[in-house]
């Protein structure tokens, strides 16, 4: 697989899992230890979470790729992917701001993620596959229920 095809299907990934700021940079004149970063930036520990696992599983699955070495996968503050030749950094934007790759390797070409755009298929919650989705049921509102005033009682003389 050529390398920048590698990066641009890390990138595809990354966007359909909802990454924001996606940036491919690339490093081939800069460096020797890797062509391309790819960087990206998830909401919360649970979206850099799942858009890593997302770019692993299917290269795993696809292109029978597995990382070198992977950073940060606990915290979900940073993680790290590196396949090589092509390292992916997905942040949460505190950590992006903090770390400042951007800034660090701005003499790096940034390469136009053209044809890398999200997908428009809308993926089914796990265990639901092929069910369409269902509306919440509203709650049920109680009947009204009227009291009867207690009868007055009778006083004994």
């Amino acid at each position: 697989m050529e390398t920048l095809e590698l990066a641009k299907q890390i990138a595809q990934e990354a966007l359909n899992t909802k990454a924001k700021d996606l940036k491919l940079l690339d490093l081939r004149d800069l460096v020797s230890y890797t062509d391309y970063f790819v960087l990206g930036t998830g909401t919360s520990d649970r979206h850099v979470k799942s858009i890593a696992d997302r770019v692993h599983l299917k290269l795993k699955k696809e292109k029978s790729r597995l990382p070198i070495s992977f950073e940060g996968y606990g915290s979900g503050q940073w993680v790290l992917l590196d396949y090589g030749d092509v390292v992916l950094h997905v942040f949460q934007a505190g950590q992006r701001k903090y770390y400042g790759l951007d800034a660090m390797w701005a003499d790096a070409p940034e390469i136009p993620l053209d044809g890398v755009k999200p997908s428009t298929r809308a993926k089914a919650a796990p265990g639901r596959r092929g069910k369409a989705p269902t509306k919440a049921k509203a709650p049920r509102k109680r009947a009204a229920v009227r009291r009867k005033k207690p009868a007055a009682k009778k006083k004994k003389r």
